[in-house]
């Protein structure tokens, strides 16, 4: 059966995956690379749901209304600390993963969901535009990105972007897209530990 839930597409990527594969044996790459996945979805304390894992990316989304964007931000640092983490344990026998890091693509609007025989899949215009955001323009490797449509439903509406933080409009074949990134400095975690509460949620 169909569903149709507005909600929050939140995809984490790892940034230089190719290079790493290219560089690395089947066996062991697979195996870091499975660590390292693991250790974004033990981070996940916003429980969002996993609707699939497609290589280097996870494909998280909620039903219900935004987070703030403070909670999203702080929710994807944690993320980054714990993957820096597990990294440090794979670099001494595997100095190509020092320049791995990941990225963040958060998007709101209306998902739908359908049935292949016992597969589930999401589906509708918010899937494909922030499928269509990862090949963004962006030229740094570790980074938060917010569309528009995000900001327009987060609970809280004071939240001023830093310096840092960049507004950018791109044209896709799906339309123009407006986003907001915010690039990290993972040498000055956590930016926002005093917003991050473990146990709210989004309902």
């Amino acid at each position: 059966m169909n569903e149709d839930h507005r909600g929050t597409i939140f995809i984490v990527d790892i940034s230089c995956y190719s290079k790493f594969v290219t560089e690395t044996e089947n066996e062991a790459g697979s195996l870091i690379v499975c660590s390292l996945l693991e250790s974004i979805i033990d981070a996940n304390r916003l429980s969002f749901n996993i609707s699939e894992i497609e290589g280097d990316a996870i494909l998280f989304y909620r039903h219900g209304p935004a987070f703030p964007v403070k909670e999203i931000l702080s929710q994807f640092e944690l993320m980054l600390e714990v993957f820096k983490n597990r990294l440090k344990t794979f670099k001494e026998s595997f100095p190509q993963t020092s320049f791995l890091s990941i990225k963040l693509e958060v998007h709101y609007g209306v998902i739908g969901r359908f049935a292949v025989g016992s597969y589930s899949k999401l589906f509708g215009q918010a899937v494909v535009k922030a499928h269509r955001l990862l090949k963004n323009g962006i030229d740094t490797h570790t980074y938060a990105l917010i569309t528009k449509e995000y900001f327009n439903e987060q609970r809280q509406n004071d939240f001023m972007p830093s310096d840092e933080a960049t507004e950018v409009c791109e044209l896709y074949d799906v339309g123009r897209l407006c986003y907001t990134y915010f690039p990290f400095n993972t040498g000055q975690l956590p930016l926002y530990p005093q917003d991050f509460n473990l146990g709210q949620t989004g309902t």
